[in-house]
């Protein structure tokens, strides 16, 4: 296989990855290149990134100490909350 063919497999299969990805960020018609693939990949990614840290992340000082039940006692700054038992629980 001659140099230009393999640049002539290798754009084609280049193409097929930026159709797939075009497919699975729903874009279709006319106006779609490799550029708006490329932007809407990388939004989208941000986007879910985001997602992922805002789920991920404890919840506001405020909520976790309505976590703490009863006669326990939030500390403000650590997270933790201590127990009427002594018992000391990570929130």
């Amino acid at each position: 296989m001659n140099k230009a063919t393999r640049e002539k497999k290798r754009r084609e299969r280049l193409n097929e990855r930026f159709s797939e990805l075009g497919a699975l960020l729903d874009l279709t018609g006319a106006n779609v290149d490799k550029l708006r693939v490329l932007s809407e990949a990388i939004s989208t990614l941000k986007s879910l990134r985001e997602e992922v840290r805002a789920a991920a992340a404890p919840p506001p000082f405020s909520q976790r100490t309505q976590l703490c039940a009863g006669n326990a006692l939030p500390t403000h700054a650590s997270g933790l909350c201590l127990l009427s038992t002594g018992m000391v629980v990570l929130l």
